[in-house]
C-alpha cells in the first residue's frame, strides 16, 4: 500500500504545476499537521521562482499558530503579507484562515475590544465550512470565535468548541494545539465557577508541555493559580501569601499576575502597591490582559484591590461588563485606610502536643516560618503572669551558640512570631515587650495551661468554697484541659519545660485525687471512677493516687480491679526502685479485700 501511494504521489507530482502541487501541500499541512499525514515531502518538484499569494497565507498561517503557543503573538508574520484575500470565490480557505488568525492575534497584542461584526461574518462562514465537510477549518474558525467570547466575558454558545480542537489535535497528532485547546479549556471551566476543572488542565497543560512553549506554560501557570485562589480558603491564601518572595523586579506577565493575585486575595494592599510598582511592565504586558482580566473578573472583590492600583487609561481594559459597577465612586477615593488582618484572639494548647489557634484556625508550620518562634511562644506561654528576660530566652532556645549569637536571633524570632500571631483590633502586637523583658498580651492570648492553673488554684486552694458537685464539676473540667503531659520541644534546653511539666503533673494527680473523694462523698461513683482513672493514666507510682483508686473501686464493688492495681503497684515498686507499697497502701488494701472476703465467707 505504501509503494501505491508512493508510486501515485510521484504520478500527480509529474501532471500538476509545482505551484499547485506546494498550495496543496501547504494545505494539508493546515488541516493536518506536519507529521506525515498530507501529502508527501520527498519527491522532487520544481522550485517556485515568484511568491504566491495563496502558499504565502497559508504558510503565514503555520507560522502564526507556533508562534502564538510558543511567544503569545504573530512574529510579525500577518504584518508581512500583502493582502488577506487569495482567491475570488465563495470559499477563500486561504483567506478565511488568515482573517480567523487575525481576530486570534487580537487577543494576545492587546487590541481586541470585543466582538464586532466579523465574529457575526465569520460565524456565517463557519456554517459553510461544516456543510462542505472543511472540518479542520470549521473546528479552527469555531476555537476563534468561541476565545473571542470568552475572553469578552460573554457567555460561550459553543461550549464543545475547545474540546473539538483538543480532540481533533490529537487524532492529527499535533501537541500544541491539543495544548492550546486544553488550555482555553481551562479558562472556560474557571469562567462558569467549575474551579477544580480548571486547575486540573492547567495541570495537564504544564505536564505534557515542552520547555519550547514557554508562552503556553507561563499561561497554564496564571490558570492554575487563579483557580487554586478561586477554590481555597481565606486562612490557607493569607498562609502562602506570607512565603511569597514580593522582593523581584521585571519579572514576566504571568509572574507578575500571579503574585498580584495572590496578594489581592490575601488582603496585603501594600505588598500589592509596591509588586505592581516595580513589575509595572510585566502588570501591562498585552499578552496576558486578557486573560487577567477573565482571572480577575472571576476573582470577584479581591480583583478590586488591583484595579485600584492600575492607571487610569487602562482601567477599562483590564474590567469586564459589570467589573465596575458600584466601584465608580471608590476607585478613586485618596486616603482609603488599607484593611488590616486582625485577630480577636489566639489560643495555645500545650498539655499533651503543642497546637496554636488564631480565630480558631491553626497557625501552621508556614505561618511559624521558624520552629524556634513556635517553642519562643511555648515558652511566654507558660509564664503569662511574667514577663520574661531576653538573656533567659537566649540562652534557653540556643544553649550551646555564642551569647551575641543567639541574642540575635531571638530578635529575628520574636518578629516572626509577631508576624505569626497578628496585630490585635486596636493594632497592637500580641507580644509585649518592656526594657529587656518579653511576655504575651494575655488580653488576646489565652492558654490551656494558664487557664488549668486557675481552676487548680480554686479546686486546691478552695479560694471559693467549692465543695460537693460544684468540686466535682472544676476537677472534671481540669481532666478535660489536661490532655497529656505537657509538651517539651526540641532543640533547646528542656530544663524549664521539664521541672513544668513535672508541676502540672503533680497538680493534676491532687485534683483528681481531691475530686474522686468529693464524688465519692456525693455518692457519684461514675464521676469518681473517671477521675480515678484519669489520674491513673497518668501516674501510676503515686501512693495516694493508687489508694484513692482502691477506695473507689471498692465502692463501686469492683474486688477484681483493686487486686490487679494492687499487684502491679506492688510489680512496678519492684522494678523500678525495689522497693515495696507503703504500709498505708498495704493496710488499705488488706481492709478492702479481705474484709470484703470475710463478709462472704460469713454470708455463706
Amino acid at each position: 500500500m505504501a509503494s501505491v501511494i508512493e508510486r501515485g504521489g510521484e504520478r500527480a507530482a509529474c501532471e500538476i504545476d509545482p505551484v499547485s502541487w506546494r498550495v496543496a501541500q501547504t494545505l494539508t499541512a493546515v488541516c493536518y499537521g506536519d507529521n506525515g499525514l498530507g501529502l508527501p515531502t520527498n519527491l522532487t518538484v520544481p522550485e517556485i521562482e515568484t511568491s504566491h499569494t495563496a502558499l504565502d497565507m497559508l504558510s503565514a498561517h503555520i507560522e502564526v499558530k507556533r508562534c502564538l503557543t510558543e511567544r503569545g503573538d504573530d512574529g510579525g508574520v500577518l504584518q508581512q503579507l500583502k493582502t488577506s484575500k487569495a482567491y475570488d470565490c465563495e470559499l477563500d480557505i486561504a483567506g478565511i484562515v488568515i482573517r480567523a488568525d487575525s481576530m486570534l492575534v487580537e487577543l494576545f497584542d492587546g487590541s481586541f475590544a470585543g466582538t464586532d461584526e466579523r465574529d457575526d461574518e465569520m460565524t456565517v462562514v463557519r456554517e459553510a465550512l461544516d456543510v462542505r465537510g472543511l472540518k479542520a477549518m470549521a473546528i479552527w474558525v469555531r476555537m476563534v470565535l468561541a476565545a473571542r467570547r470568552l475572553l469578552s466575558g460573554l457567555p460561550v454558545t459553543d461550549d464543545a468548541a475547545f474540546n473539538e480542537l483538543d480532540r481533533f489535535a490529537v487524532r492529527i497528532r499535533d501537541n500544541q494545539i491539543q495544548l492550546f485547546g486544553l488550555l482555553l479549556e481551562g479558562w472556560q471551566s474557571l469562567a462558569e465557577g467549575r474551579p477544580v476543572n480548571a486547575k486540573f488542565r492547567a495541570v495537564q497543560v504544564l505536564k505534557l508541555a515542552e520547555e519550547s512553549i514557554a508562552y503556553m506554560r507561563d499561561n497554564a501557570l496564571l490558570l492554575e493559580r487563579a483557580a487554586y485562589l478561586r477554590n481555597t480558603s481565606m486562612v490557607s491564601v493569607r498562609e502562602e501569601a506570607e512565603l511569597l518572595d514580593i522582593s523581584q523586579t521585571q519579572v514576566g506577565g504571568a509572574e507578575a499576575w500571579m503574585v498580584a493575585l495572590h496578594l489581592a486575595c490575601a488582603g496585603r494592599d501594600s505588598d500589592l502597591a509596591a509588586w505592581m510598582s516595580m513589575n509595572r511592565a510585566g502588570i501591562l504586558e498585552p499578552s496576558y490582559r486578557l486573560f487577567a482580566r477573565l482571572a480577575m473578573h472571576c476573582l470577584g472583590e479581591p480583583a478590586t484591590r488591583i484595579r485600584k492600583k492600575l492607571p487610569v487609561r487602562e482601567l477599562s481594559r483590564y474590567s469586564l461588563r459589570d467589573d465596575l459597577e458600584g466601584e465608580g465612586e471608590r476607585l478613586f477615593q485618596a486616603g482609603e485606610v488599607e484593611a488590616v488582618d486582625t485577630i480577636d484572639h489566639i489560643e495555645i494548647r500545650m498539655f499533651g502536643a503543642f497546637r496554636a489557634e488564631r480565630d480558631g484556625f491553626p497557625i501552621t508550620d508556614k505561618m511559624w516560618r521558624r520552629k524556634k518562634a513556635a517553642t519562643l511562644a511555648e515558652r511566654l506561654a507558660l509564664g503569662m503572669d511574667a514577663l520574661v528576660d531576653r538573656e533567659t530566652l537566649a540562652m534557653e532556645l540556643w544553649p550551646h551558640a555564642e551569647f551575641n549569637s543567639a541574642r540575635n536571633n531571638l530578635y529575628s524570632t520574636i518578629s516572626r512570631l509577631r508576624s505569626a500571631l497578628g496585630p490585635t483590633p486596636d493594632g497592637k502586637s500580641c507580644v509585649l515587650i518592656q526594657n529587656e523583658c518579653i511576655g504575651l498580651n494575655g488580653d488576646y492570648v489565652k492558654t490551656d495551661v494558664r487557664l488549668f492553673d486557675q481552676i487548680s488554684r480554686e479546686v486546691l486552694g478552695n479560694r471559693t468554697g467549692a465543695r460537693g458537685p460544684h468540686l466535682v464539676e472544676l476537677c472534671l473540667k481540669i481532666e478535660q484541659l489536661y490532655a497529656g503531659p505537657l509538651y517539651v520541644p526540641n532543640g533547646c534546653n528542656p530544663t524549664y519545660f521539664l521541672r513544668m511539666r513535672r508541676i502540672m503533673q503533680s497538680k493534676f494527680i491532687d485534683c483528681m485525687i481531691k475530686g474522686a473523694n468529693a464524688a465519692l462523698e456525693e455518692n457519684d461513683l461514675q464521676s469518681a471512677i473517671w477521675l480515678a482513672e484519669s489520674g491513673l493514666r497518668q501516674e501510676t507510682a503515686r501512693e495516694d493516687m493508687v489508694r484513692c483508686a482502691m477506695r473507689v473501686y471498692s465502692a463501686a464493688g469492683r474486688r477484681r480491679d483493686i487486686v490487679e492495681l494492687y499487684s502491679g503497684h506492688m510489680h512496678h515498686l519492684r522494678e523500678q526502685v525495689n522497693g515495696v507499697p507503703e504500709p498505708e497502701t498495704r493496710r488499705l488494701y488488706e481492709r478492702l479485700v479481705e474484709g470484703r472476703l470475710n463478709r462472704v465467707l460469713v454470708e455463706r
